[in-house]
C-alpha cells in the first residue's frame, strides 16, 4: 500500500482519504504525477490546489465523489 502526504500539512494520508485528518483540507489524487493534492473550494465551484507544490490549478472531482467513494 502506497502512503501519501498531505501537501498542506504533511500528515500521512492513504489513497482512500478524501479529507486530511489533521488540517481538514479536501484531498484529490492526481494520477499523472501519482500525488495527492490538498484542495480548497473556489467561488466558481471548482477546487484549487493549495500547499506545498501547489500551482493553483483548478480541479474537478469525478462523479463518484458525490457518493464518497472517489478522490480522483
Amino acid at each position: 500500500m502506497k502512503l501519501f502526504a498531505c501537501p498542506h500539512c504533511s500528515q500521512v494520508v492513504f489513497f482512500e482519504n478524501v479529507v486530511c485528518e489533521r488540517c481538514n483540507h479536501a484531498l484529490g489524487y492526481e494520477p499523472t504525477s501519482n500525488t495527492m493534492l490538498a484542495l480548497e473550494k473556489s467561488d466558481d465551484g471548482a477546487w484549487r490546489s493549495v500547499g506545498e507544490r501547489s500551482d493553483g490549478a483548478s480541479w474537478l472531482y469525478c462523479s463518484n465523489y458525490a457518493f464518497g467513494v472517489c478522490n480522483g
